[in-house]
């Protein structure tokens, strides 16, 4: 049966859902499943605003460019990865990754990765860790402690 996922990039200025991404098979956190793989993408991206005459790799000129980047890592043949419509839910998902710009201040200028386990109703925050079992860290987020953009979503109102 397959772990399906939903990956939603978030925009650089007020957080809005700015892409939705559908994946079919391993969605799950843990190596090797979306999770895991996404943290170790992401941690060899650097968002900048403007590109640089020369070597372009590891970067991404703002949170749409790294957005097509994403879909372009993932997809490798017909199937399993699909755009959908911003805002679309309720496709059988188990877990929805949340794609941020960096913290305000992170001098590495890093994208945030956040899961929301749909079933258990808890959000992770999730970064590669090459030392860390499985190569990820996943750690808890209380909802008050989480970015705005998520907040909305998750804490009732």
């Amino acid at each position: 049966m397959a772990t399906r996922a939903l990956i939603v990039v978030h925009d650089d200025f007020d957080g809005r859902e700015m892409v939705t991404i559908y994946k079919h098979w391993d969605g799950y956190p843990e190596a090797p499943g979306l999770g895991a793989t996404l943290a170790e993408f992401l941690a060899n991206i650097r968002l900048v605003n403007g590109l640089p005459v020369g070597d372009k790799s590891g970067l991404a000129n703002g949170m749409d460019c790294l957005a097509a980047q994403i879909v372009a890592f993932l997809k490798e043949e017909a199937g399993d990865v699909y755009l959908q419509a911003t805002g679309t839910r309720d496709m059988g998902e188990e877990y929805i990754y949340h794609v941020l710009p960096p913290a305000e201040g992170d001098p590495e200028a890093r994208p945030r990765l956040f899961v929301w386990n749909v079933w258990e109703k808890e959000l992770f925050r999730l970064h590669h860790d090459p030392a860390a079992e499985e190569g990820i860290a996943k750690e808890k987020v209380a909802l008050d402690q989480a970015p705005e953009a998520l907040q909305r979503m998750y804490v009732p109102a």
